[in-house]
């Protein structure tokens, strides 16, 4: 499934916490994951506490385990086939984490920042909270708006 989100920036425009941008995301990383190069992969939420506001997609994309394993203190889930997922917070960096693409949830522009200047960052997908907690990336990188329309989900 084409999402249509292709470039090194991208964005999602969302409401709220909207379940269709959140799994929108998990199209993009999933989609991700179809390059070799592209396994090694980075959530970043504010806090470990929003992984559990979006359990339930968490737990569809990964499973009960892959869940639980982001939550603990290794921050991160191997989910086989070469395909890793590591947790990123505010006060957490990515363990054993080789550079890919980064799926940026809920974040700010103080976050993303930081994702920036990880060595290796390939991709970042940010779907925000709020538009303009991300207005100086946006107009620092220029990401492709993806509209997002919850209706049609």
């Amino acid at each position: 499934m084409d999402t249509g989100l292709t470039n090194r920036e991208e964005y999602v425009l969302t409401n709220g916490n909207h379940p269709g941008a959140v799994e929108k995301g998990f199209e993009w990383l999933q989609e991700e994951w179809q390059d070799p190069e592209n396994r090694d992969t980075v959530i970043a939420v504010p806090s470990k506490g929003n992984l559990d506001n979006i359990r339930d997609s968490l737990k569809s994309l990964l499973g009960e385990s892959g869940f639980k394993d982001l939550k603990s203190s290794d921050n991160y889930t191997n989910l086989g086939e070469g395909v890793h997922l590591h947790t990123m917070t505010k006060r957490i960096r990515p363990n054993r984490w080789d550079g890919g693409p980064v799926l940026a949830l809920f974040v700010d522009d103080e976050q993303l920042e930081e994702i920036d200047e990880l060595r290796g960052t390939t991709s970042i997908l940010a779907v925000p909270w709020r538009r303009e907690d991300v207005s100086d990336w946006e107009d620092r990188w220029s990401p492709e708006v993806v509209q997002f329309d919850p209706n049609e989900n």
